[in-house]
């Protein structure tokens, strides 16, 4: 049964990139290597990649119901992530969905990317300790997030928080969290207002 879930898979992959491929000839008015996604942004091909594997695995992983068929195809489908997509992002879009100060200081940032996925620093100093993913206070970042609210449109760049056992580090606790409505940790460089 996990080899039959595994190919399923695989074929997603291969149906993508195969339209992926087929769309590479024709004109159209978009900047390339972008395609028109969240709130009508312009998203990176890159992202948009990751929101289409994403997507993908979800439907596969809840296309079976044994557990531990599940729980093995979770970390096959995490590993697959950084394989395909890395660690770096780069000039990516979406819109703030929560913006605040913990701990009295550092910057906490939840940026939707689309319906289901959202990049985030952690929203507290005891779950960030081994990341160091909130935005120091006294730094550039910290202060162009000063002039930006939930529901503006950005674009930024960093790293997704590497993890030792899935490769990106979610802070979503449960397999079933993680495909239904990932959340990633990032390591944020740059956040600007478009």
């Amino acid at each position: 049964m996990k080899k039959f879930f595994i190919f399923i898979f695989v074929i997603a992959i291969i149906a993508m990139l195969v339209k992926g491929l087929d769309g590479e000839n024709e004109k159209t008015s978009e900047p390339q290597g972008t395609v028109p996604a969240v709130n009508g942004l312009n998203v990176p091909a890159t992202q948009q990649k990751l929101m289409d594997l994403l997507a993908a695995q979800e439907t596969a992983y809840f296309g079976t119901t044994q557990h531990e068929e599940r729980e093995a195809l979770a970390t096959e489908q995490e590993q697959a992530l950084c394989n395909e997509i890395g660690y770096d992002i780069k000039d990516w879009v979406g819109t703030i969905e929560s913006l605040k100060t913990v701990s009295g200081k550092s910057g906490a940032v939840e940026i939707k990317v689309s319906d289901k996925l959202t990049l985030m620093t952690w929203s507290g100093s005891v779950a960030d300790g081994q990341d160091d993913s909130l935005i120091a206070p006294n730094s550039d970042l910290f202060k162009a997030l000063t002039g930006l609210k939930a529901g503006d449109n950005v674009r930024f760049s960093g790293r997704i928080a590497p993890d030792r056992t899935r490769c990106y580090r979610y802070a979503n606790l449960s397999s079933r969290g993680r495909k239904k409505e990932p959340k990633l940790i990032v390591l944020f460089s740059e956040i600007k207002p478009l």
